[in-house]
């Protein structure tokens, strides 16, 4: 066994709290280090076809709600059938978000609008982790393999597939929203 597939294996073993919580600081982390900024920096567009870093957290919030549904309703959820297609498409989506490939939005409810300032996606974003998170925390182990989530190319995904995408797509907007920074900074 090569350690790709042992990274794999550990992190598909990860109980969902624990991803959870672990995605939950990261997320913490970036709202607290953006609110630091400069509001310029926030809404700098970098080039134009680019989106600006308050425009990258909507993006999260939009991709997190698209994948999800509606929080308020997460108990209602009928779980879906999950394929040998869908699981290809799950592992091809998370390598794309892992290797950091740019695409285009898998679907238009996940593009940013623009018209939202960081402080009330802040807020938004605060009010669904809460939601989700007592979500999780309520299931037990066997729920959290039903396929009651979906993503729009991927297909349907259990409570642990998706947030293990959640993490790596927010992991990826940070490495992009880090260069965006530095781009800005430099620019001065």
């Amino acid at each position: 066994m090569h350690l790709p597939e042992a990274n794999e294996r550990r992190e598909l073993q990860m109980t969902p709290q624990l991803r959870l919580r672990r995605t939950n600081q990261k997320r913490t982390a970036l709202l607290q280090r953006l609110a630091l900024l400069p509001g310029a920096t926030l809404t700098t567009r970098q080039k134009a076809d680019s989106w600006t870093i308050t425009e990258i957290v909507e993006h999260l919030i939009l991709a997190e709600q698209a994948v999800l549904g509606d929080a308020t309703r997460l108990h209602e959820r009928t779980p879906q059938i999950q394929t040998l297609a869908s699981a290809l498409r799950f592992a091809i989506v998370m390598a794309v978000l892992r290797l950091g490939i740019r695409v285009r939005v898998p679907s238009e409810t996940m593009r940013p609008r623009g018209h939202v300032s960081f402080t009330v996606l802040r807020s938004q974003w605060d009010s669904q982790f809460e939601l989700l998170q007592t979500f999780v925390l309520e299931r037990n182990r066997a729920s959290n393999r039903l396929a009651i989530f979906h993503h729009p190319v991927a297909g349907p995904l259990s409570v642990t597939q998706a947030l293990w995408m959640l993490e790596v797509h927010l992991d990826s907007h940070i490495r992009q929203i880090d260069r965006q920074i530095h781009g800005v900074r430099s620019a001065r």
